[in-house]
């Protein structure tokens, strides 16, 4: 959707593509990318492990912050391709480990990373793709469109492309 503005500029929808791989990085386990314009809504938090200490009768005296830097990511996402089969299978969820690419969304600072959503992109040309640990839905209904929604997490702890970050245990 195309949209123009008077006045003061706004950032107006999602945009991006986003493919979903299996725990190994590599296989796509979506038949094709969720395009531009099939992701309609995206929330992302930044957190971050902290430690409050407190006196003998509990009163805060310090706050730490003690790392583990990471961001969270809720998507939801129309089901869209050529065929009705394909878009449903559009959305086909990985097993836990899963991984997830974004590209062509709004480039948007968050704590340490230049560009928080976006994957590998040449504002980010990072590593830390987006990890999926189950929780993903898919949502179907007679007078609207079929939908997906799932969180994913990244770590800067975890460089997601290593053969490393996909061993079997």
């Amino acid at each position: 959707m195309a949209a123009t503005a008077l006045g003061t500029a706004v950032t107006f929808g999602v945009g991006g593509t986003m493919v979903l791989y299996a725990a190994d990085g590599t296989t796509a386990v979506n038949t094709g990318p969720l395009a531009v314009g099939a992701i309609q809504s995206g929330e992302i938090t930044h957190n971050e492990d902290s430690i409050v200490s407190k006196d003998s009768v509990g009163v805060a005296i310090a706050h730490t912050v003690a790392g583990n830097d990471n961001l969270e990511l809720s998507i939801t996402a129309i089901l869209s391709a050529a065929t009705k089969n394909n878009a449903a299978l559009s959305a086909s969820l990985p097993l836990g480990n899963g991984r997830c690419t974004i590209t062509g969304c709004p480039v948007i600072k968050m704590g340490p990373w230049a560009d928080a959503i976006n994957t590998n992109t040449a504002s980010a040309p990072n590593t830390y793709l987006w990890i999926y640990a189950g929780g993903g839905k898919v949502s179907l209904q007679n007078d609207g469109t079929a939908s997906f929604s799932a969180t994913f997490k990244r770590f800067r702890s975890i460089d997601s492309s290593s053969s490393a970050a996909a061993v079997t245990v």
